[in-house]
C-alpha cells in the first residue's frame, strides 16, 4: 500500500498478476500451488482484505471443482 496504491488497488494488481503471469506457467504454478493445498494460509493483514485471499479463493475454487 502507500505508494503502490490503496489496499484494494494492491490486491487487484496482485490478482491480475496471479491470473495472467502465474497461470500462464502451469507446470511451475501447479507444482508450487500444490505445496499450499490443505495448509492454513495466514497473514498479518487479516481480518482486512489481503493478497492471501486471492490465493485462498483460487485453491478453494479448485476444491469445489470450479
Amino acid at each position: 500500500m502507500g505508494k503502490e496504491g490503496t489496499r484494494d488497488e494492491v490486491i487487484a494488481k496482485f490478482a491480475y498478476d496471479f491470473e495472467r503471469r502465474f497461470l500462464k506457467l502451469p507446470e511451475k504454478f501447479d507444482e508450487n500451488i500444490e505445496k499450499l493445498r490443505g495448509k492454513t494460509l495466514g497473514c498479518h493483514c487479516k481480518p482486512a482484505a489481503c493478497h492471501g485471499d486471492v490465493i485462498a479463493n483460487y485453491l478453494n475454487s479448485q476444491d469445489d471443482g470450479q
